[in-house]
């Protein structure tokens, strides 16, 4: 349609731009501001838009939700911050499916599924590479930003959709432990290992019934009770 414009010119200076808003841009009812993309130029990008649903969209124009962003954006920092490319970087908590954060927990899921429903659960970690080997998890960080446990999964073959379920540490030097807990695709669980024929296999000694460190014999069994 016609649209209508308050444009704002550039001064005498290579960096300057001319900035405008406008309406009936692309629709009736539709609202954006625009900068030009050279001094003198009179073409302009839009940096903001809001269509005529009422919905947002910063740096671009076709909008598939109520808050569209081209790019990344930076929550609750007051200095220039730069968020991951094309992601988002949130100085306080962030809370999904809820309002209020009663656990003062970094991040917050809320479900509100009655049953239980491994189809559709609360939170949904994937990594989209299909190949041998490829590790997908959480790791848990100290205040320095060093991991020191991690639960992943570990794809064990390309394509399959079993993996085995990991839970590790961080030895004294800093390098990952290899054994760990393991939970293969059986539901077998190995301890040490990730190579499971029993239902549960240690690579290494036991001891059962004793609180405090115990140690063993050498791949065997200690058992403080009959």
């Amino acid at each position: 349609g016609g649209s209508s414009y308050i444009i704002f010119n550039y001064f005498a200076n290579a960096a300057s731009r001319s900035w405008r808003f406008t309406s009936d841009q692309l629709v009736f009812g539709d609202f954006a501001i625009q900068r030009s993309q050279t001094q003198t130029g009179t073409t302009y990008d839009t940096i903001l838009y809001l269509d005529a649903a009422g919905n947002t969209g910063i740096g671009t124009a076709t909008l598939g939700s109520k808050l569209q962003v081209n790019g990344n954006a930076a929550i609750g920092y007051s200095v220039s911050t730069a968020a991951p490319t094309n992601g988002l970087a949130v100085a306080g908590a962030a809370i999904i499916g809820a309002t209020s954060n009663t656990n003062s927990s970094g991040f917050l899921v809320n479900s509100s599924a009655t049953t239980a429903n491994l189809i559709t659960p609360a939170l949904y970690v994937r990594n989209t590479n299909a190949a041998s080997g490829a590790l997908n998890g959480i790791m848990f960080s100290n205040s320095g930003g060093f991991g020191s446990a991690a639960i992943y999964t570990s794809q064990f073959q390309t394509g399959n959709a079993g993996d085995n379920l990991i839970f590790t540490t961080k030895n004294s030097i800093g390098g990952w432990n290899t054994g760990g807990i393991v939970i293969n695709t059986s539901g077998n669980l190995g301890v040490n290992t990730t190579t499971i024929g029993s239902s549960l296999q240690v690579n290494g000694n036991a001891a059962i019934g004793y609180s405090a460190a115990t140690a063993a014999p050498t791949n065997g069994l200690s058992v403080a009770g009959t």
